[in-house]
């Protein structure tokens, strides 16, 4: 099978891409920085690079850039690149740092794959699903929980979707705890990262009212609209306490209904 290297930062997208890739029968290797890539790379080799851009000691640009310059004496290795951050600007610089394909998150599966034959062709050894499910009905307000859409994320899998969503909440206090911590410090570029970091687990978990409300404050924290971040995190700590609410009902397990 497939040789896949997947270097993300969040412990909840990274759990997300690797059982997707696992199911096809693929091997993943996974790492949480653009350093620890290169590492790797220097001891194996990988069919596929799926590399985020916005990580900590070295971020996705920057690796890249090394693993192309190491690459006069090897064959080319294909990077997707994943983010949040959708600025044409931004995707230029990665192109040009020799990123070969831009995935958006919260992953689409079926995108997923389609770049992944795109890029490997032949070489791409893998299983695909056949379908997925059809996503849940649009606009409608966000609510505290969407299982639909946290399914949808994880391709039907039920307990991918459960297990991710479990993590997520055994992580929320201590996050919670870290992003009020860092307000009161008025440590702004700190604040935005934490909050960046949160906003892509809400996106992949079924919780589009706390994704609404952490996008929000991300915004806020980045302009430095400091009222903003004030309001935003008094409404986001009364969502997180009604959603640990409503989950510790279920024995500090969520199981999703049938």
């Amino acid at each position: 099978g497939c040789r896949f290297l997947v270097a993300e930062d969040n412990a909840i997208n990274l759990q997300l891409i690797s059982s997707i890739l696992e199911e096809s029968g693929a091997s993943v290797t996974e790492v949480k920085n653009g350093r620890e890539a290169i590492d790797q790379l220097s001891q194996s080799a990988f069919d596929l690079i799926i590399m985020d851009l916005h990580m900590p000691v070295m971020d996705g640009q920057e690796a890249t850039k090394i693993i192309r310059s190491m690459e006069s004496e090897r064959r080319h290795t294909p990077i997707l690149a994943l983010t949040a951050d959708v600025l044409p600007e931004h995707r230029e610089l990665s192109f040009k740092a020799g990123i070969d394909e831009y995935l958006e998150k919260p992953i689409n599966e079926l995108q997923l794959w389609s770049i992944i034959h795109k890029l490997l062709g032949s070489r791409s050894q893998v299983d695909p699903p056949a379908a997925l499910p059809s996503p849940a009905a649009a606009n409608r307000p966000p609510r505290s929980r969407d299982i639909e859409a946290a399914l949808q994320i994880a391709g039907g899998r039920r307990e991918l979707a459960e297990k991710l969503f479990n993590k997520f909440l055994a992580e929320l206090p201590a996050q919670m705890a870290l992003i009020k911590q860092l307000q009161q410090r008025q440590d702004w570029l700190a604040l935005t990262k934490t909050v960046h970091q949160l906003h892509g687990a809400t996106a992949i978990c079924g919780v589009p009212a706390m994704n609404q409300l952490v996008e929000q404050l991300e915004k806020a924290s980045h302009n430095l609209q400091e009222s903003a971040i004030t309001e935003l995190l008094d409404s986001l700590e009364q969502e997180v306490a009604a959603l640990l609410t409503e989950s510790a009902g279920s024995s500090g397990h969520s199981k999703l209904p049938d």
